[in-house]
């Protein structure tokens, strides 16, 4: 089985040592099970400057030209360059703690995945159904090489622009109330450091709603 582990910067907010990061600790938490040839390492960005050999680049397509964190809809193209495997991607604002690919063994490729977020439930929001924060985040997802191009298909259509003036707050909410078909990872595969602090066996941790910086993802669950 191949895996493709994909991950997007774009603009300055994270420099190319988080994905060195990103790439590094995922071979850690592998050795021993994966083969290199069914490994490959994606970025796509606009600013490949830094990153180490063995990161594949994509670089940015200007056509369209996407704002921000809708670059991450991109991934759904289907002239992105992972024509066959199994697609996870990952936010550069998360740490891995245990080998990825054994804890998706029996995992269903055929269906988008993404993070479940219960905490939002209790938040109050008012207007448009377009401003209601919604219970998943994107911060890890997966899904099969060559399904879900139709994600990409719909929101590129003449309606680009709208959805992101819908959606100011990003994709999840796209995803979201535009019905995607998606399920959620299970929370011993990725949960949140702000909310989850109680589950300590998460093979990812997300830092979704905090501001990071590099060393706030070189945790001590594991000496170098």
């Amino acid at each position: 089985m191949t895996y493709n582990i994909v991950t997007v910067k774009f603009g300055n907010k994270y420099t190319s040592d988080f994905v060195n990061k990103l790439y590094r600790d995922i071979g850690y938490f592998s050795r021993g099970y994966y083969i290199s040839s069914r490994f490959k390492f994606y970025c796509y960005t606009d600013n490949p400057e830094g990153l180490i050999p063995g990161i594949e680049v994509i670089d940015a397509r200007r056509d369209p030209t996407l704002k921000g964190v809708w670059n991450k809809l991109r991934l759904f193209d289907p002239s992105m360059p992972f024509k066959s495997g199994h697609n996870i991607y990952i936010d550069l604002d998360t740490y891995v703690s245990d080998c990825i690919f054994t804890r998706l063994a029996n995992h269903d490729w055929n269906t988008l995945h993404v993070c479940g977020a219960p905490w939002k439930n209790n938040k109050e929001r008012y207007g448009r159904l377009s401003s209601y924060d919604v219970t998943i985040h994107s911060s890890v997802m997966s899904w099969k090489s060559n399904t879900n191009h139709e994600i990409w298909e719909y929101f590129n259509s003449g309606l680009r622009d709208y959805y992101m003036r819908k959606y100011s707050g990003g994709i999840d909410r796209f995803l979201a109330h535009e019905d995607i078909n998606m399920k959620i990872f299970k929370s011993n595969f990725v949960r949140s450091m702000k909310y989850d602090a109680e589950i300590k066996d998460a093979a990812i941790v997300s830092f979704e709603e905090i501001d990071v910086q590099l060393g706030d993802l070189i945790p001590n669950y594991k000496a170098r």
